[in-house]
């Protein structure tokens, strides 16, 4: 019957009807991980990371320090270009206008969306689709990282994935270009946790070393940007 439907004129042939329902099913997918990642801050008063309320503490002084006379007696803010700032740039914002608990767990939340995103970003670059590989990283996004509050590197990571899709697909501008844009992506993620700045350097050394361009289209290659 297809056949017979698809040979008739003004009928449309099956298959530009698959990528609907194939779209509609990778959004579902993506979206039910996203809710997967939020379940356990939405639940959670406080996050349960070692020293995540360190992190929290210091926004709540910078956010509230210019209202609270209590926090201007004991604390001065010194703003500076100084590594591990991640953190503070992404929730001071945010705790602004909410308490900061409920801050830092929107910023958590933020961290493990931003990690699947960053992938599904570097997926699209290299490869020209997303795909349903990257949500094999949402099995990673809790890890030992974050239990331990590391939340500036993983702040950067977030931002060193996106640097190295940026870098690719710039692969064509003139080098002082690409030179200049890697520059300011690398004072960003030196600002944000020295070790993120390490990250984003050893894959621009390997993709230069080992990925350019051509090689990184075969699936092998493909599969290791993800991993």
């Amino acid at each position: 019957m297809s056949l017979d439907l698809a040979g008739k004129p003004g009928s449309l042939p099956s298959a530009q009807a698959r990528p609907i329902p194939q779209a509609a099913a990778l959004t579902a997918a993506y979206v039910t991980l996203a809710l997967l990642l939020a379940v356990p801050l939405l639940v959670a008063e406080v996050p349960l990371s070692m020293d995540s309320l360190n992190h929290f503490a210091r926004v709540h002084v910078r956010a509230n320090i210019a209202h609270d006379p209590d926090l201007a007696r004991l604390f001065e803010v010194r703003d500076g270009l100084v590594p591990y700032m991640g953190l503070d740039w992404l929730l001071t914002p945010l705790a602004r206008v909410l308490p900061t608990l409920v801050a830092g767990r929107v910023g958590i939340v933020l961290i493990l969306w931003g990690t699947v995103g960053a992938a599904m970003v570097l997926r699209r670059t290299f490869s020209g689709r997303v795909g349903y590989e990257p949500l094999l990283v949402g099995l990673v996004a809790y890890n030992a990282l974050l239990a331990a509050g590391f939340l500036n590197y993983l702040v950067g990571v977030v931002g060193a994935l996106l640097g190295l899709a940026a870098w690719h697909a710039a692969r064509t501008r003139a080098v002082p270009v690409r030179v200049l844009a890697g520059m300011g992506v690398a004072t960003g993620l030196f600002l944000t946790h020295l070790l993120s700045l390490a990250l984003y350097g050893l894959m621009l050394g390997a993709y230069e070393a080992f990925g350019r361009p051509r090689a990184w289209r075969t699936p092998v290659r493909d599969w290791l940007v993800l991993a």
